[in-house]
């Protein structure tokens, strides 16, 4: 089940150009404590889970219009949806941070 402050923090960064800033080159455990100076924690495992469910899951309609040239149509997600796209506009190096758990 994906955290709340996992995703919380995921959307302040994609609105906040400065933290975004503090967040390059970080690993998972450098992500977890800026995230707790803005008010958001987490652990380490739990970052790594919420990102695991984040690209393992389908891409939704909305986001593959925006992968297919409808990037301009804004997605219309919830104030905590994360999507990929949005994931990736955040924190680009967020896909690095995690590893997937074995099949």
């Amino acid at each position: 089940m994906s955290n709340q402050a996992v995703l919380t923090f995921i959307n302040k960064a994609e609105g906040d150009s400065s933290l975004r800033n503090r967040l390059v080159g970080l690993g998972a455990e450098g992500i977890s404590k800026v995230a707790a100076q803005v008010g958001c924690n987490f652990t380490v495992d739990e970052w790594v889970s919420t990102l695991g469910e984040i690209y393992n899951s389908e891409l939704s309609d909305q986001e593959l219009n925006q992968v297919a040239g409808g990037a301009n149509s804004p997605a219309p997600l919830g104030p905590l949806a994360v999507s990929r796209v949005s994931l990736d506009k955040a924190i680009p190096n967020a896909h690095g941070t995690y590893t997937l758990a074995p099949q």
